[in-house]
């Protein structure tokens, strides 16, 4: 023992359910969910094999193509995971996997992460296309294209090999959210900060999209679908990761709101309900015998109202399993820990266990857009 006192315990999120998915199993401790829409799309591509009458291929087909993107994310979330990334889940949607990690890492690490799910689908690919040369079955891509002019077999392992060369063909595309545009962002974020190279790459991703979304007017209105996405999913990127910007250097204690009003575990729903329209607040720690015993918040206490009525206790709907923290510990940590939780605040304890402070995800959004206004007025 040094005398040092253990770090509070930090909340860990309950498992909750991935709204419009499909649980489908645990992969190195990740748990992995199928979209719905997802779902259309292989049902769509089942239909057109079963109108060809291969049906066993038709089945194959169906589960390698799902089998590639869930290996491609894998491929992501196990190199995050040997720099001590933590990967929550995945989750499969029509244009490609989501693996949804704590952090892309640091430096160059972001490139080694990104890179590693275009290169499951070369492997994948060159190992497909080495056993069709080796084994003679082989076929010529204008051959491919002409039905019954090929062997059964090798047209199953020549397309499947094919999707793996779209998948890392599109995943390779230099703009957010591909993996292109975080392996573009990494490289130029070596010779310029992060928040200039994320500008950058966002805004090279926007223009993809435009075009795509312009070529799909004429050609494929699917064009049109990706090129949305695109577009918004790489201003959002840009507006993360502005905000982690002005985060840097900032701890809890900059951000907590300090004066606040507390609820004893005896109050009713009633008097809680009292203080929330009375007051601004959101979120009431709950006290007992000096200590903190749970937070009670809006969603929590409207949701007792309906059920129990205004007499019953704050004590028997609060939360029990609360987020604490620090006050010197990383901003940047307390925005994970938020995101992380179901509506909940981080509560704030000093070194002798008492409460100073809370953050909720209101308050921290009022934090960074003042600290973006101060920035852009030349103040820091």
């Amino acid at each position: 023992m040094n005398g040092e006192k253990p770090a509070p315990a930090i909340h860990e999120p309950k498992a909750v359910h991935r709204a419009w998915s499909l649980y489908l199993l645990t992969v190195a401790g990740i748990p992995i969910y199928l979209h719905f829409t997802f779902l259309l799309l292989l049902g769509f591509i089942a239909m057109m094999q079963i109108r060809d009458k291969a049906y066993f291929g038709g089945l194959g087909f169906v589960i390698c193509i799902f089998a590639s993107v869930v290996l491609h994310e894998l491929g992501h979330a196990l190199v995050a995971k040997r720099f001590g990334i933590k990967t929550d889940d995945i989750v499969l949607y029509p244009i490609g996997g989501v693996a949804r990690l704590r952090s892309m890492g640091e430096g160059f690490q972001e490139f080694w992460i990104a890179i590693a799910g275009p290169l499951v689908n070369v492997v994948i690919a060159a190992a497909l296309g080495v056993g069709l040369r080796l084994s003679g079955r082989w076929v010529p891509l204008a051959v491919l294209t002409q039905d019954g002019q090929a062997l059964p077999s090798a047209h199953f392992v020549e397309n499947v090999m094919l999707v793996n060369v779209v998948l890392l063909v599109f995943n390779l595309i230099p703009a957010f959210p591909m993996d292109g545009g975080r392996v573009l962002r990494a490289i130029l974020a070596r010779q310029m900060p992060k928040a200039r190279a994320t500008r950058i790459a966002a805004k090279i991703g926007q223009g993809l999209a435009i075009v795509f979304m312009v070529v799909g007017l004429f050609y494929n209105p699917f064009l049109v679908f990706i090129g949305a996405f695109v577009f918004m999913a790489a201003g959002q990127e840009f507006a993360a990761t502005r905000s982690a910007a002005l985060m840097d250097g900032k701890t809890a204690r900059d951000a907590m709101i300090t004066h606040f009003d507390t609820l004893a575990h005896g109050d009713s729903l009633g008097r809680a309900a009292e203080l929330l329209l009375a007051t601004s607040q959101q979120d009431f720690p709950v006290l007992g015998a000096g200590e903190v015993l749970g937070v009670l918040s809006r969603k929590a206490l409207i949701q007792g109202l309906a059920s129990f009525g205004s007499e019953h206790y704050v004590a028997e709907v609060m939360e029990r399993n609360f987020p604490r923290m620090r006050p010197g510990d990383d901003l940047r940590r307390v925005y994970e820990v938020i995101h992380e939780v179901d509506g909940l605040p981080v509560l704030v304890f000093d070194d002798g266990e008492r409460l100073v402070g809370y953050i909720n995800h209101d308050n921290l959004v009022e934090y960074l857009l003042i600290a973006q206004s101060e920035h852009k007025n030349g103040h820091h």
